[in-house]
């Protein structure tokens, strides 16, 4: 379950960081502020897939296990 709430929370992070760039109309400035709006781009597409995956770890835990396969008995080969 805790797999499930974080891909949730990694995934709204990183969509509201990208919705963000994508509204501003992309970085602007010049040299280190710059190179700041390319490493949150950066990191929102991070999350977004961090929390692609965490969502889908936490689903696979939520679905109920298989049921044990029995192993088969060994045919005995006493041959005398």
């Amino acid at each position: 379950m805790r797999n499930l709430i974080s891909g949730i929370v990694g995934i709204c992070f990183g969509s509201f960081i990208l919705l963000g760039f994508v509204l501003r109309g992309g970085p602007r400035g010049a040299g280190g502020y710059l190179v700041g709006q390319y490493i949150a781009l950066g990191m929102g597409a991070l999350f977004v897939v961090g929390g692609v995956y965490y969502i889908v770890k936490g689903f696979n835990e939520l679905r109920p296990p298989a049921p044990p396969r029995r192993r088969r008995k060994r045919q005995s080969t006493d041959r005398e």
